[in-house]
């Protein structure tokens, strides 16, 4: 399912598809790195521990239905998202062994960063992408069962 969802959420983004949840630019850095969490325990990840689960720059670290490690990173800034986020992601891939990491920046990209993050396993995510992704994990949740009377 998990697969299936992020291959949803990736023909959304190629279809420049609008989001119905578009709010991650006017939400905290805190807050944005807890619709992270929430997200990718939708979608079946597991969380593991943070030093500083407080800190909004500090990275996510998941391990995704498959038992692989994932990192998500969130910048919330009025600036775009650039190089130094970019290594940063890079370099914390490298040093835990993450096959993938995704970084959310609702303000959006340099072009420098989105040239510096092909070919690598880095998924960029602006307020547009971060809503899709909220989209396609609520339609990825099982329906609520009705209560009996």
């Amino acid at each position: 399912t998990w697969r299936l969802t992020l291959e949803d959420w990736q023909g959304r983004i190629r279809e420049k598809q609008a989001p119905e949840n578009q709010m991650a630019g006017q939400i905290s850095g805190g807050a944005l790195k807890n619709l992270a969490r929430q997200v990718y325990h939708q979608l079946g990840y597991r969380s593991l521990a943070n030093e500083h689960p407080e800190d909004p720059n500090e990275a996510l670290l998941f391990i995704n239905p498959a038992g692989e490690l994932e990192v998500v990173l969130c910048w919330q800034s009025s600036q775009t998202a650039g190089l130094e986020q970019i290594s940063k992601l890079n370099v914390l891939l490298n040093r835990v062994g993450a096959v993938r990491g995704y970084l959310w920046s609702p303000s959006g990209f340099s072009t420098a960063a989105i040239y510096h993050a092909r070919g690598k396993p880095i998924q960029l995510a602006d307020e547009l992408d971060i809503g899709r992704l909220v989209d396609c994990a609520k339609k990825s949740q099982p329906p609520a069962r009705q209560s009996q009377a």
